[in-house]
């Protein structure tokens, strides 16, 4: 009799487990379905009237977007916006994947310097990324660069070098996930330097548009 009812208590506890894997299926079915249809590439221009020009450059590297600013000592200040797991930790296994898209995760602010001149040098440097340049006020720029360093700053105790990409990660107050990715703080920054972004709710890229 006893073992008649764990049998029983057994398929029971087998068939709530299938209904939630369904379930949690389905979900996540409804959730691509609707992350597809939202998804777009931002078309990004920039200022039409500028007094003091200066070049920055979106930086194109793999499915990765970041923003090199010249710095004042010369060379770049190149920003860019991530997963702390994923790029500080390098906890990278496919299945991070999903927690990363689907709710809010810890984000890192990345900084890379180099002393490249000018556009040509930063391509010559990092040849395997493409650079799209923006002609922005000097002025825009400069404090863009110190308010994203001083925000570096604050958490430079907590800093994870990474040799293999260059890069230096802090951790950030802002989390990272589908609805808030790289390609929006770029479209961010972006802003903040007079430049027009088109709006999107789930943003995949970033196209700058030459008039």
């Amino acid at each position: 009799m006893a073992e008649a009812v764990g049998r029983t208590g057994g398929a029971r506890r087998s068939r709530r487990r299938l209904r939630r894997a369904v379930l949690a299926a389905g979900a996540l079915s409804v959730l691509v379905a609707l992350w597809a249809f939202a998804t777009r590439v931002s078309g990004v221009r920039a200022p039409q009237h500028v007094v003091e020009p200066v070049a920055v450059y979106v930086v194109y590297d793999s499915w990765h977007r970041g923003l090199a600013l010249p710095h004042e000592d010369g060379g770049f200040a190149e920003f860019g916006f991530g997963e702390w797991e994923w790029y500080a930790r390098r906890r990278q296994a496919w299945y991070r994947v999903i927690p990363a898209l689907l709710w809010p995760t810890r984000g890192t602010l990345g900084l890379r310097r180099t002393d490249a001149a000018d556009g040509a040098a930063l391509r010559r440097r990092f040849a395997w990324a493409r650079f799209e340049e923006i002609v922005v006020e000097r002025a825009a720029a400069s404090a863009l660069r110190d308010r994203l360093a001083q925000r570096f700053a604050a958490r430079e105790h907590d800093a994870v070098h990474v040799p293999s990409l260059g890069f230096t990660f802090v951790p950030d107050d802002t989390g990272y996930w589908g609805f808030h990715n790289c390609h929006d703080a770029v479209a961010h920054w972006l802003r903040d330097l007079g430049c027009r972004v088109d709006k999107a709710l789930v943003r995949s890229d970033l196209r700058v548009v030459r008039d």
